[in-house]
């Protein structure tokens, strides 16, 4: 009665999770985690103890997360339960990314990788050949990235899994960004966000409407790229995501910068700074532009052709410098069937 009590919780937890209901979730989950101590019942522990480590990242809060789940590792692999094990691997190796160590994110889904292929999980495979793509994208490694990502659309399409191509399609427009394919990015940008809207994705919809921002910026159309960075920034707050809210607020600051309004594009910088503070989180310097506009002393203020230039080299730097992207997927067969 009382393992069932606990299973019903978690259960209930993850329901709350989906409604961006943080706090009723982690109350869930917690109670859950009592009994499975009183119970002695490895096999909730394990679950509750990742359950909790993934509202921990929702939150931002990354060293509670990666240590929720190096605990529910342990107790997965103690269990030799190879399904727990390489959903905590997925999920360790985004905290991990998503606090800036890519080389420990990337170890972490290595093995997700790995232990999907070997069970024959698909939906797994293409998981972590999303987070791999994203991760090389981070660390520069264009063709590594352009590999992986390619590898994870080829598999969301033979699987006829249309809600998991968006992310492989943002991640491929913002390596192609990177290397200014600027016709490709926006095409791939663009159907990441026809799919985000026709399954009613708001986090991949924001992360598309950010990208596509990026590409607006540098070809000069500021006024349109402002249009998206303010519904990516409404979309980021329903679901309170402070990562994404951050990186939209970013995007405005360079945006205002490239447009000339560059008392609000402070306004924008600031309220980034505060969220990455909250989190844990420092970025380079650079990172939070500077008035485009404004001449340092006993220098002539830049032209108007000057500052678009340097507006198009600060796009391509923000691709390199900009914070974690992804959007969390939850893995529907672990979060509530098992």
């Amino acid at each position: 009665m009382i393992a069932s009590q606990a299973h019903t919780l978690v259960d209930l937890g993850s329901t709350h999770f989906h409604r961006s209901d943080y706090q009723q979730a982690i109350d869930c989950y917690g109670q859950a985690l009592t009994l499975a101590y009183e119970l002695d019942d490895r096999f909730m522990l394990a679950r509750a103890l990742g359950s909790l480590a993934t509202v921990h990242c929702a939150l931002g809060r990354y060293g509670e997360a990666i240590q929720g789940h190096q605990q529910a590792l342990e107790v997965w692999r103690d269990l030799n339960d190879q399904l727990g094990e390489v959903i905590n691997l997925y999920n360790l190796g985004l905290a991990y990314q998503r606090q800036g160590c890519y080389q420990e994110a990337s170890n972490a889904q290595q093995q997700s990788l790995a232990l999907c292929r070997e069970l024959d999980d698909q939906y797994g495979v293409v998981y972590a050949l999303n987070a791999l793509g994203e991760i090389s994208c981070h660390q520069g490694q264009h063709e590594q990235a352009e590999s992986y990502l390619q590898q994870a659309l080829q598999v969301s399409c033979s699987l006829g899994a249309r809600s998991l191509e968006p992310v492989a399609l943002t991640r491929l427009a913002d390596v192609y960004g990177q290397q200014h394919r600027t016709g490709e990015a926006t095409t791939h940008y663009k159907r990441a966000l026809a799919i985000c809207r026709e399954t009613g994705s708001p986090d991949g919809e924001a992360d598309a409407l950010i990208g596509t921002s990026h590409i607006l910026v540098a070809t000069g159309q500021i006024t349109q790229a402002q249009a998206c960075l303010t519904t990516a920034l409404t979309l980021a707050r329903q679901t309170r995501d402070p990562y994404q809210q951050a990186r939209a607020l970013q995007g405005l600051a360079t945006a205002c910068h490239a447009g000339g309004q560059h008392d609000q594009a402070g306004q924008h910088e600031q309220q980034a700074r505060d969220i990455h503070t909250a989190l844990g989180i420092t970025l380079p310097a650079t990172t939070y532009t500077q008035p485009l506009g404004s001449p340092t002393p006993g220098k002539q203020a830049p032209s108007r052709n000057e500052r678009r230039t340097e507006t198009c080299r600060k796009f391509h730097q923000d691709f390199k410098e900009d914070s974690v992207r992804l959007v969390v997927v939850a893995r529907e067969s672990y979060m509530t069937v098992r």
